[in-house]
């Protein structure tokens, strides 16, 4: 199992009757992984971007439970507030000063959900 940070992602695709998301980390050229779950697919639409940590398992990913939810119409506000708050928390691990940054921007700009 490889070891993953936590990345904002974009909806490509989603399969709701097989409970698949392709999802493609914003900031990066890699190509669009294949995230297993059931309860995202069938909730969510292609105009969404997420917050999450995959778990990659071979040929498929899946989250590891905490994701936030943005509109797809943010992704340049989210990736300059992003860095903004992450060089504010400065705690010399950039993945949680990631979380926190995100964790403040979905309070700030977040799409509520009720799961």
């Amino acid at each position: 199992m490889e070891k993953t940070d936590n990345l904002l992602y974009e909806i490509t695709k989603i399969d709701k009757e097989n409970g698949v998301l392709f999802l493609k980390e914003v900031l990066s050229n890699n190509d669009a992984v294949q995230v297993v779950d059931v309860g995202l697919s069938s909730g969510l639409n292609e105009n969404m971007l997420v917050f999450t940590r995959l778990i990659h398992l071979g040929e498929f990913s899946m989250t590891s439970g905490l994701v936030y939810y943005f509109l797809a119409d943010h992704k340049q506000y989210l990736i300059k507030r992003s860095a903004k708050f992450m060089k504010k928390v400065n705690s010399g691990d950039p993945s949680v000063d990631r979380f926190i940054a995100f964790f403040k921007l979905n309070r700030l700009d977040g799409v509520a959900t009720l799961n």
